[in-house]
């Protein structure tokens, strides 16, 4: 089952979607398994550590977890997901990215403010991402925060932030009145790459994982105006127009 047209139209207004449970429990139980044995083995490129060994990054993730890990290369595809993304995106769909998030209890970093699209800088900008929780995710241990509408405004101007990454300062934007969204495990939110989004710190005594796929349109271009052929397809065709 879908996206009703309801559902649809409020993507296109606010741009992003609170669904709501689109994996169930076992589901959740078994990528959880695969979730740890990835962290066990991958190092991931974005865990940067200070001097005594504690980290200073905002989040943990591994990047394209569905090219490591055959239960994450499944969920990719899985049909549940793709029936709430063709609806915004069109019927053939690839995968752009995917991070396998990992927020640490107790800990004191807050994600900037961001667009996606800021840092990918594809064309044209119809990315979508679906944010799927493997725990149940809540204003404490920092659940997704969205602008809504802001999507509509194009790429904000970013500047540079932690580490060479790029943060959005708030004079740039209006973010004094954000949406949270909670979800519960299995639960995921739709969000486009233009949404203005961020998480605050996780306060709680448990991590905070998360899968955040971001799925694109056939046709997509990278930032040099290469159209991406290589990504994984998950639906549809390469070549619509042959079909």
């Amino acid at each position: 089952m879908g996206l009703t047209v309801q559902q649809v139209e409020q993507f296109n207004r606010d741009g992003y979607l609170a669904y709501g449970p689109v994996l169930t429990l076992p589901e959740v139980n078994k990528l959880l398994a695969h979730y740890a044995d990835l962290f066990i083995k991958e190092t991931s490129y974005n865990i940067r550590e200070q001097a005594d060994g504690e980290t200073r990054d905002f989040v943990h993730q591994i990047l394209n977890a569905h090219n490591l890990n055959p239960a994450f290369g499944q969920l990719v595809r899985h049909p549940k997901v793709l029936d709430l993304i063709e609806p915004l995106i069109g019927p053939n769909i690839q995968v752009f990215t995917v991070q396998v998030l990992y927020k640490p209890p107790f800990h004191g970093g807050e994600v900037p403010w961001h667009q996606d699209n800021a840092y990918w800088l594809c064309e044209p900008s119809n990315l979508v991402t679906c944010w799927i929780a493997l725990g149940d995710v809540t204003e404490d241990n920092g659940a997704m925060r969205f602008i809504p509408g802001s999507h509509t405004s194009g790429i904000i101007g970013h500047t540079r932030g932690f580490q060479g990454t790029k943060a959005l300062r708030e004079v740039q934007a209006d973010v004094s009145n954000p949406v949270t969204v909670e979800l519960p495990a299995g639960g995921c939110s739709l969000h486009h790459c233009l949404t203005l989004h961020n998480t605050k710190p996780n306060i709680t005594e448990n991590p905070r994982p998360g899968v955040a796929i971001g799925y694109m349109p056939v046709g997509t271009l990278d930032r040099d105006g290469n159209e991406m052929r290589d990504r994984t397809l998950v639906r549809g065709t390469l070549d619509p127009e042959t079909a």
